[in-house]
Parts: C-alpha cells; sequence; structure tokens
C-alpha cells in the first residue's frame, strides 16, 4: 500500500525537506501512475531474500537528481576523493 505521498511530498516541498522514498515491498506498484520509488527525491529498494523481487541481497538507488545520484556513489566508495592517492573527508562504505 503507498503512502500518501501527494500529502507527504506538500509538506517536504513546503519546508524544503528532501523525500526519501522507501519502496522495499512495494516494487511493481503504482501511486498515481507513476512508480512507487520513483515518487519522492530519492527511492529504494531492497533485493533481500524477503521482499517481493530477490537476488539475496543488495538493493537499488533511484534518483533524478545528479547530486543525491554523486553523493550516494561517493559513500558507497568509502568517501575516497578521486585523487591518486587515498583521501577521505568523510566517513563511506564499501556498498557497491
Amino acid at each position: 500500500m503507498p503512502a500518501r505521498m501527494k500529502e507527504i511530498l506538500e509538506i517536504a516541498r513546503r519546508y524544503d525537506i528532501a523525500v526519501l522514498e522507501d519502496a522495499a515491498e512495494a516494487i511493481g506498484s503504482t501511486y498515481q501512475r507513476k512508480a512507487v520509488g520513483a515518487v519522492g527525491d530519492v527511492g529504494i529498494l531492497s533485493f533481500n531474500n524477503n521482499k517481493t523481487l530477490t537476488t539475496f541481497g543488495g538493493g537499488m538507488l533511484l534518483t533524478n537528481d545528479k547530486s543525491y545520484a554523486d553523493q550516494a556513489y561517493l559513500w558507497s566508495t568509502h568517501s575516497r576523493k578521486n585523487l591518486p592517492h587515498y583521501e577521505h573527508d568523510e566517513m563511506g562504505f564499501n556498498y557497491r
């Protein structure tokens, strides 16, 4: 059952808050003719073995915002800067 995204987005826009949409259990569902996971600023899907679609682990991040995608990619590579040596300005993880 998709969340009431219209109301959520209205409130978020009023206060300049990004909306992270957890669509882990809703893959294949729609909300106002749009795929669940593609309604908010960032959508996430889980492919763990207890979810609707499984690959026995992992997931997917969905966004049309390049700055969110770039930041998520940076975090997924241990936040290593694109330099010839190892340099990290913030904490990152190995989520590839």
